[in-house]
């Protein structure tokens, strides 16, 4: 009697606190991959600002981890006026957010789903001009491999 006590005291207290540790890794871990997508994301807006304004032919590349459960990369520009964003879309618990990277410069992107995987990516970011309404825009090119 004593021994089945004992056996389901030790249940009772184990459960909850395993339970407990493996809620706190999740959040722990999601913290971890937020932190890495934002190191990416201003490292990719900072030295796209420094190759648009070294004008062209500049361009660099640069080596970022892209941690896992990032779902989407997407930019948002109007190049007529200065509003140029970088977005990382992640799921959260299930609930989808942004990670938002505002910069100065127009932004043009190419990527596709393998660009999304968890690992080690390439980032090409060239300095590069258009025409648009018989005038020159000048925009940097970022591609992710």
């Amino acid at each position: 009697m004593e021994y089945i006590l004992i056996a389901s005291l030790i249940l009772v207290i184990f459960i909850p606190a395993i339970y407990i540790f493996f809620d706190n890794m999740e959040g722990y871990n999601n913290k971890l991959a937020i932190s890495k997508a934002t190191r990416m994301g201003h490292e990719i807006v900072r030295t796209a600002e420094e190759v648009y304004y070294g004008g062209i032919p500049s361009k660099r590349t640069i080596k970022a981890s892209m941690p896992q459960g990032i779902r989407n990369i997407s930019s948002r520009s109007n190049w007529s006026l200065p509003y140029n964003e970088l977005l990382f879309e992640y799921a959260k618990r299930g609930i989808n957010e942004s990670l938002v990277f505002v910069s100065d410069v127009n932004l043009n992107y190419t990527w596709n789903n393998n660009s999304m995987k968890q690992g080690t990516k390439t980032v090409l970011i060239t300095a590069n001009r258009t025409l648009i309404n018989s005038s020159y825009v000048s925009y940097v090119q970022i591609k992710i491999k």
